[in-house]
């Protein structure tokens, strides 16, 4: 954390206030270093109750929530409700990317069809997504051993 609010939390209050003026009277935001984050979520296939703690909590968190159009509603009512919301078919790498560098949150809610293809695109944009899985959701999670015959 930095920028004024980083100051306030440090005991210098008055220089968080100088620091909020100036940019106000700059007409623009104060200097704040990005720190976006992108985290992929593997929807589970067997219901949304299946969502780890932390995979709940990263969408309560995003600015943007990246998901397919068939996601289920119950899906999406785990956001935050003031996040954006993006439907799309192909995963949107480029856009994640300018969304990650502006400091912004994504939390990309991704089909276990489609995980290979949107881990390699975000790799491919430069970013290193937290991934997170809904216990044995997608079957070729490398840290999950396969399912019993």
């Amino acid at each position: 954390m930095d920028g004024p609010r980083a100051r306030a939390a440090g005991g210098d209050l008055a220089g968080a206030v100088a620091e909020v003026r100036a940019a106000i009277a700059a007409g623009a935001a104060p200097e704040v270093a990005a720190d976006g984050r992108l985290t992929l979520i593997a929807l589970p296939e067997a219901g949304m109750d299946l969502l780890p703690l932390r995979a709940v909590r990263r969408m309560q968190e995003a600015d943007l929530v990246v998901h397919p159009p068939e996601t289920p509603a119950e899906a999406l009512e785990l956001a935050r409700r003031d996040a954006e919301r993006l439907a799309v078919s192909a995963f949107p790498a480029a856009e994640i990317a300018r969304r990650a560098a502006c400091g912004q949150s994504v939390a990309a809610l991704v089909p276990p069809a489609a995980w290979d293809a949107a881990c390699a695109a975000a790799e491919g944009a430069g970013l290193s997504p937290e991934r997170l899985f809904a216990g044995r959701s997608h079957p070729s999670h490398p840290s999950l051993p396969d399912p019993a015959p």
